[in-house]
């Protein structure tokens, strides 16, 4: 989507921008999201803003660039730029979110593994 030169109000982008989030929000369900995005983003656009939470996570467990750069198949000037976000309160909050969805779905590998062993 190409961005109009017509800038908008203030209020009324804030107006679209508050609706978006609580669109957003009010999706609960992991599939019904992912649903929506492939819906309503590119291709390109959905894998975009993936990867930056990708490289965000990915620079949060300490990998190193050629790493992220290997894993994900991302340019260094594309983790530079993403790397900026890294220390933003509000970012930081939803990388602690992704590790600790991490933590509990390997516990749960780990505790069916015991059970189906058998």
């Amino acid at each position: 989507m190409r961005s109009s030169q017509i800038q908008l109000s203030k209020k009324k982008n804030r107006e679209i921008r508050t609706n978006f989030a609580t669109l957003l929000a009010d999706i609960k369900n992991p599939i019904e999201m992912h649903e929506f995005l492939e819906s309503f983003l590119s291709d390109n656009e959905y894998l975009g803003l993936s990867k930056r939470l990708a490289i965000l996570k990915l620079l949060a467990k300490g990998h190193s660039y050629e790493s992220i750069q290997d894993a994900l198949n991302v340019s260094s000037a594309t983790i530079s730029s993403t790397a900026n976000f890294k220390n933003d309160k509000v970012l930081a909050k939803v990388i602690q979110k992704l590790e600790v969805d991490d933590w509990a779905s390997d516990l749960a590998k780990k505790i069916i593994s015991l059970f189906t062993r058998h």
